[in-house]
């Protein structure tokens, strides 16, 4: 493309279908947070001698092909931004695309996907992955050689394919400096069976990927690179002697939530950690019922979301949704038994005078939904599913009933809670308990054994943080 980061360059625009004489200058901006944003100096849904204000208002636009140095763009589902018209055909337009894919000019019906190359930050450290290493003569620490060793490919099935993880090191030698840049990294390589369509696509297989990456390094990870491509491309490719192996910017500015550096201590699970080849593709299984668990986890994981009541009831919500998701209460035996006391108590209450069949329906609904298990019961019950995971926690026998405890303070606003405004110590402790339990839960969900649980709760730095959090104020949580 012809383009670096920062940079605005000179582009031509037009609509698939339109013709040649409808080109329509401007220029293509990459930002400096990596984003997409084209500028037309005409409106592309004129033609070349339309006043801008005479006719219909501006639209979004489906798709919009480019040429910038000389190679073909095609930005896919552009919205309008910033707009400047006049009486005539002259205008300043932002678009920001959805996406554009750069290497080739691709109409609506080619915007599908068979594989992708996606990197994204930190995946490095979670797959431990470090191909380079250094060779040193015999009792000498001046090294001999850098030596490079391509670590195994990791395959594992994923619904309607494969999911690899592959070496993307790279190796750039700087004669001018006499030295060269390295760089350790590896890439997840997405491969279907059959092509799907781009937007259907990354939904289904590229946001799993950034969500398995950010919850596992509790940071956003963001896409750092993203190529795709499909077999109908090739003969496009072939012909104009270009890579049919598409580079992908994105339209929104990449996250810029968090650039700390971390480590493998830091990370709640690493590739290591549990059977990649076996269990991986359970992610692409369980992200859709996880989906509104994961929306609000991530708020956690953002580290401008400091308040610690707010953050408390988030963890609480979020506990609550996975054990609804566990446990379908509605059709336990014990709702049915509710149910038929709720019928009974109705049957009987129809002679009493003055309680008419609207006013016997809300008694009857009050009795069958008082079946629900108590945030106490929930707690308890998902506690049991992974007790080796809260082993190292060494929480008191009371603790569910004391985090419920603290939860109906706050929700009901009860006085004690203008302590808790002053001191957030309770609502501390009560988040640590659930976050380590929602991650030991979710850890079991994509397939760990109680044993890689176990090690994989215990290796984390963050474990002694929590440990100590919680043993130091426990008393900080109500007793009842």
């Amino acid at each position: 493309m012809g383009l670096r980061i920062g940079q605005t360059v000179p582009a031509d625009w037009w609509i698939p279908g339109q013709s040649e004489d409808n080109v329509i200058p401007g220029t293509c901006e990459i930002t400096k947070e990596g984003g997409i944003v084209a500028k037309l100096h005409r409106n592309p849904l004129r033609s070349a001698g339309q006043a801008s204000l005479l006719a219909a208002p501006l639209e979004d636009i489906p798709l919009l092909h480019g040429s910038i140095f000389g190679t073909p763009v095609t930005l896919v589902d552009c919205r309008m931004g910033p707009a400047t018209t006049k009486f005539t055909p002259q205008a300043d337009i932002e678009l920001r695309p959805w996406l554009a894919l750069e290497g080739l000019l691709l109409g609506d019906e080619e915007l599908v996907v068979s594989e992708a190359q996606v990197r994204l930050r930190h995946q490095r450290i979670w797959a431990s992955w470090s191909p380079f290493s250094y060779e040193f003569e015999e009792s000498s620490l001046q090294p001999k050689r850098l030596a490079y060793h391509a670590p195994a490919g990791r395959v594992t099935a994923i619904p309607g394919g494969t999911l690899s993880i592959e070496d993307d090191s790279v190796f750039w030698p700087r004669p001018q400096q006499g030295d060269a840049e390295i760089k350790s990294q590896c890439k997840f390589v997405v491969s279907l069976d059959s092509p799907l369509p781009l937007r259907d696509f990354l939904p289904q297989y590229i946001l799993p990927l950034e969500t398995l990456i950010s919850l596992a390094t509790t940071s956003i990870a963001r896409i750092e690179s993203l190529h795709v491509t499909d077999k109908s491309w090739i003969a496009s490719a072939t012909e104009s002697g270009r890579s049919n192996l598409l580079k992908v910017w994105f339209g929104r500015s990449p996250s810029q939530d968090d650039f700390r550096d971390i480590t493998s201590q830091d990370l709640l699970f690493l590739l290591s950690d549990y059977r990649w080849e076996e269990v991986g593709g359970n992610l692409f299984s369980i992200l859709p019922n996880w989906r509104y668990i994961i929306d609000q986890w991530i708020t956690l994981i953002n580290r401008n979301y400091r308040w610690p009541i707010p953050r408390f009831l988030t963890a609480v919500t979020i506990v609550e949704a996975v054990d609804r998701m566990l446990y379908l209460d509605n059709v336990s035996d014990r709702a049915k038994e509710y149910d038929q006391i709720a019928s009974n108590v109705d049957a009987a209450l129809a002679s009493v005078a003055g309680l008419n069949s609207k006013r016997r329906a809300r008694i009857r609904k009050l009795i069958a939904n008082s079946y629900e298990p108590s945030l106490e019961d929930r707690l308890k019950r998902l506690s049991v599913r992974v007790a080796c995971g809260l082993v190292p926690l060494n929480l008191p026998d009371n603790w569910a009933k004391r985090v419920a405890a603290l939860r109906n303070q706050i929700s009901h606003g009860l006085p004690a809670v203008h302590d808790l405004a002053r001191d957030h110590r309770g609502a501390q402790v009560g988040e640590a308990i659930l976050l380590h339990l929602l991650e030991s839960l979710f850890l079991a969900e994509l397939g760990f054994t109680t044993e890689e649980l176990e090690k994989a709760m215990m290796r984390r730095a963050q474990l002694g943080w929590r440990a100590s959090t919680i043993s130091r104020n426990i008393d900080s949580l109500p007793e009842s």
